[in-house]
């Protein structure tokens, strides 16, 4: 789990693949506040609940959960 504290520039996120293991779940976790300017890209693959990526609102905390490239936001 990475907490990137707030963010306020835009944020290409990259899967270290060379750690995952065979025969288990690959798992991503992240976390921070957004400020102006946040942005979030995810490698392309991956699926989101929502289908899309939320609106950033100042001030408020988001959490990425990333298992198997499907990503639950809340």
């Amino acid at each position: 789990m990475y907490n990137f504290g707030t963010l306020s520039i835009p944020m290409t996120i990259v899967f270290d693949t060379s750690k995952e293991v065979s025969g288990y779940c690959a798992e991503y976790c992240f976390r921070f506040v957004a400020d102006s300017g946040c942005s979030i890209t995810l490698p392309s693959g991956v699926k989101k609940t929502a289908g899309s990526m939320p609106v950033y609102i100042t001030g408020r905390s988001y959490e990425f959960d990333i298992v198997d490239n499907l990503c639950v936001i809340v």
